[in-house]
């Protein structure tokens, strides 16, 4: 079965709406705990097959690099399937938390 953006943007959004039912709207919410909780246990992240299709797919595939700069980024990578998980965390935590803000502007608005 072929891993779509579709499948991949669909739990985005599921997980945006999840944590803000979590967390909460009020002013002083805090998403980035429960992103990064979220995220760290998603299939999208753990298995590599699936990491990869995250980096083909996010506009943020370059977050963790960014986060962290290059060097400390691959430190400690023992492989391509390590630079794989680790970038795909990164690149859906930044998706997911674009996800709420678009929420967040839409309930508002």
């Amino acid at each position: 079965m072929e891993i779509t953006a579709h499948e991949y943007f669909t739990d985005v959004a599921s997980m945006a709406a999840g944590i803000i039912e979590e967390v909460g709207t009020d002013e002083h919410a805090e998403y980035s705990d429960a992103v990064h909780e979220w995220v760290d246990g998603s299939q999208w992240v753990i298995y590599t097959a699936r990491a990869r299709k995250v980096l083909e797919f996010s506009h943020n595939d370059e977050a963790g690099p960014d986060e962290m700069g290059w060097e400390c980024f691959i430190s400690g990578c023992n492989g391509w399937s390590d630079l794989y998980t680790r970038g795909a965390y990164f690149a859906m935590c930044a998706d997911v938390s674009e996800a709420i803000e678009r929420l967040l502007e839409e309930e508002a608005a």
